[in-house]
């Protein structure tokens, strides 16, 4: 048996619901592998979705952002993690707060938002997988694999890649990830394997309920069309921002940085995404 997938992602903890049949004890890394991922990202969405109440009275943007933060907080301690888990990942999530905001994610990871191009001097997706290719940090199949899978979200988000290809696309990229053939203990294996496995599970998740991601009209007009795959650029997001700003802190990458900062930027993307949370925040 591996004996770390990711901090949070030992047999034991998930949930009370991982037993030995979660587990795929092989020489090379499969998706399930990751299961545990996908299984605590959609558990946040089934919280979002079942227990999460409108504040009328808070009205500014980020008093709202604040309280959805929190109240992701209050779900990690319904977690069977250890504390040290709990820690790192509400850690992580406060870190990737902002990106409940579609504007806010798709303006960090693409320099793009609902009103076209965004002025800014930080790194794009793009630009952060260069970087941790130029540094040798990934491998080439890492390199082609993040940049195709956010090229994928990108035109998911343009309206020029339906829901219906990015999950075969997806699906494609679980395989060609399980023929390469990583070694159980390879950190870059455990980010894509992460990121795949939040992906995987998250459209799956709103492919069963479609119901909370209605748009909302009033008088006929669109008030908020909600981006499900917000969750899916999120965990590539926050993955590659967790190896730079580990690279950077400690001169080698932490890949439960990595594995943290995926998980995390997805339940922020994931969150910012259901209907009523969506017209809320705008």
């Amino acid at each position: 048996m591996k004996n770390l997938v990711y901090f949070f992602f030992v047999a034991s903890l998930l949930l009370g619901s991982c037993t030995d049949e979660n587990v795929v004890n092989v020489e090379t890394l499969a998706l399930e592998n990751f299961t545990d991922a996908g299984i605590i990202h959609n558990s946040f969405l089934d919280n979002a979705k079942n227990n999460f109440e409108i504040v009328k009275s808070l009205s500014s943007t980020a008093e709202k952002v604040e309280y959805i933060n929190s109240f992701n907080l209050n779900y990690v301690e319904k977690l069977e993690l250890d504390e040290n888990s709990k820690a790192e990942l509400k850690a992580g999530l406060l870190k990737n707060k902002e990106l409940v905001q579609v504007d806010e994610l798709t303006g960090k990871a693409y320099h793009l938002n609902r009103n076209g191009r965004v002025n800014t001097d930080e790194r794009n997706i793009f630009q952060s997988i260069e970087i941790l290719y130029e540094d040798d940090l990934i491998s080439k199949f890492a390199y082609d694999f993040l940049n195709d899978f956010s090229k994928d979200v990108k035109s998911n988000y343009e309206g020029t890649l339906s829901d219906e290809e990015l999950k075969s696309k997806t699906l494609q990229y679980i395989s060609e990830f399980e023929n390469h053939g990583y070694s159980v203990n390879s950190g870059e294996g455990e980010m894509i394997g992460t990121i795949l496995s939040v992906s995987i599970a998250s459209i799956e998740w709103w492919e069963e309920n479609q119901e909370v991601f209605t748009v909302n009209t009033e008088n006929g007009r669109v008030v908020i069309a909600p981006w499900a795959a917000a969750d899916l650029v999120g965990a590539a997001w926050g993955g590659a921002t967790g190896a730079i700003g580990s690279y950077a802190g400690g001169g080698e990458v932490s890949w439960t940085a990595v594995g943290v900062g995926a998980l995390s930027g997805a339940i922020a993307g994931s969150t910012g995404a259901v209907g009523k949370i969506a017209k809320w925040l705008f």
